[in-house]
């Protein structure tokens, strides 16, 4: 039993060094992922106005228009991801489990009350464009 606990403890301090350790490593080590997923982002960006491209250039020029919106999006997407991760988990490390289960059903509702305003927005753009008569 001792001997697990150890190998625990050891494993446990092996991800801590990396933390705090040298600063220099560790952003190297930290940062391969992210820098990963965001070329994978552009390439994905790339690949789609390339085949966009074929369909004309209005197409192409809504493309172009709303790739900074969609990366923007991501952005505030995976920072409130992280910072709501981060909440959750200082709560549930404090035994909070009622900060937690408040933290969480407050991602939930602020995630719904923007999708909805997406769908409203959107539809109703949606709903305009049908309505209109071509002469």
């Amino acid at each position: 039993m001792e001997a697990r606990e150890e190998e625990a403890q050891k494993e446990i301090t092996r991800g801590v060094s990396l933390l705090i350790g040298e600063p220099k490593k560790a952003l190297l080590k930290l940062s391969g992922p992210m820098i990963v997923a965001m070329l994978i982002l552009a390439a994905y960006n790339l690949v789609n106005a390339v085949w966009v491209a074929g369909l004309g250039s209005d197409a192409l020029a809504a493309v172009g228009f709303v790739t900074p919106i969609f990366m923007v999006v991501v952005g505030l997407s995976n920072g409130l991801g992280a910072g709501v991760s981060s909440s959750i988990s200082r709560r549930i490390g404090a035994q909070d489990k009622r900060g937690a289960d408040n933290t969480t059903c407050l991602l939930y509702t602020s995630d719904a009350a923007d999708d909805l305003l997406c769908v409203d927005l959107g539809g109703r753009r949606i709903i305009k464009k049908k309505n209109t008569k071509v002469a």
